[in-house]
């Protein structure tokens, strides 16, 4: 949906105030750590070489090459100990006051922070700015299609629900003559009673509507599901026990060959594996499958590897795997993957213990978020409010059982 250019601008001129950055500061640091428990000679021996360190850099040394081989930070090592950008209140105050009140280009310090003593390099410093039209047109575009296709939905649900309102014991024939271009009418196969739902996933209110209503009845409301507002009717019902065979043949023959594939690919790649851990560059090995090599950024145990997505057996493996050294080959949607740890950066329990509040409130907001949106789009539905987006949006941050069948 492209909206006039007219109605983004004059979108803009209203939200003006949150397309604000603020003032941003780059800097470079060399951290040279204390252990509080250790005295104050460790602590004047600590001060002493960032001094040190801070007088070589004046007088004419590489900061960049000074932080890699000195910088007690880990995330510094092979950066020249640049950080990320940076605004007011994401750093401890001692630091952030000194940076902020440097020139680019100018060193600092020691500067003694929780962590120890920094020696601070100002990079750049960026004035506070308010984001131009043509920076966030297409952010705007998108909200507002959202907003203006998420009432066209609301439209057709509420029409649809009058007209499904007005069958008393509506027929499959006639359920299908409901349907329009958006509209689609689907048979699901059999699912026990808190089982995902093909073609709807798993959705706990789904669920719950096709287990309260009576064989036959269909829903009086929509319910809100990933694809769109849905009605369900629970067409037939069996006690719970094993299905026929016939009914789940098909499904054990495709799970049975994809493992037999699975298990057959794998066998294959073990000596390409050896092959990997004796020195082979992966480089070569991706010429000779035609495919290709990439370096992942940093990622955490569990979560989610970016290109690849959720992988637990590989995100299991990489983090079983030493440094430098090469892993066995993973199964993964879609493939398979043979990787090399790069690097393992060892996460500082103090710096965790500095941010852990900050962490928890950025999940409370996410989740505060998540579940006021998802109160909102079935309000919506059931019609008990009208929202006054422009306003919502200033609130909003930048989304063995009985079966039936």
């Amino acid at each position: 949906m492209k909206i006039p250019d007219e109605e983004l601008k004059a979108d803009y001129q209203r939200r003006t105030a949150s397309f604000q950055i603020p003032e941003q500061a780059i800097a470079a640091h060399i951290l040279i750590k204390v252990d509080p428990d250790k005295g104050p000679e460790v602590d004047a021996a600590a001060k002493q070489k960032a001094q040190d360190l801070l007088t070589r850099a004046q007088k004419g040394e590489d900061f960049a090459k000074l932080a890699n081989e000195n910088s007690d930070d880990p995330s510094g090592k092979g950066t020249g100990g640049q950080l990320p950008p940076f605004g007011r209140g994401q750093m401890v105050p001692e630091f952030e006051q000194a940076a902020f009140d440097m020139k680019p280009g100018e060193l600092r310090g020691p500067i003694k922070t929780q962590f120890g003593y920094h020696v601070i390099k100002l990079i750049a410093k960026t004035p506070p700015r308010v984001r131009t039209f043509e920076e966030v047109r297409e952010q705007i575009n998108a909200e507002m299609a959202e907003t203006r296709s998420q009432g066209e939905t609301d439209r057709v649900a509420r029409e649809l629900a009058a007209k499904v309102k007005g069958l008393k014991n509506p027929s499959d024939d006639e359920l299908r003559k409901l349907q329009t271009d958006v509209i689609s009418y689907n048979e699901a196969p059999w699912a026990a009673k808190g089982d995902p739902v093909p073609g709807i996933g798993s959705n706990p209110s789904f669920s719950d509507e096709a287990w309260t209503l009576k064989i036959g009845q269909i829903s009086s409301t929509p319910i809100a599901t990933g694809r769109g507002p849905a009605f369900v009717k629970p067409a037939e019902e069996r006690p719970a026990g094993v299905p026929p065979f016939d009914e789940i043949k098909p499904r054990l023959t495709a799970d049975l060959q994809a493992e037999r594939r699975g298990q057959e690919a794998l066998a294959k790649l073990q000596p390409v594996g050896q092959e990997l851990a004796s020195g082979t560059k992966l480089a070569v090995l991706a010429a000779r499958y035609e495919t290709e090599v990439k370096t992942t950024p940093e990622f955490g145990p569990g979560g989610t590897i970016p290109d690849l997505g959720t992988a637990p057996e590989l995100s299991a493996a990489v983090f079983q795997t030493p440094e430098g050294q090469a892993g066995p080959p993973v199964a993964v949607t879609g493939g398979f993957v043979l990787f090399r740890v790069v690097k393992r950066t060892v996460a500082d329990p103090k710096t965790f213990d500095t941010q852990k509040a900050e962490i928890l409130e950025t999940l409370r907001s996410r989740e505060a978020d998540r579940l006021l949106r998802a109160e909102l789009a079935q309000m919506r539905i059931d019609r008990k409010i009208q929202v006054n987006e422009t306003v919502l949006k200033s609130f909003l941050p930048e989304q063995a059982a009985p079966r039936r069948g």
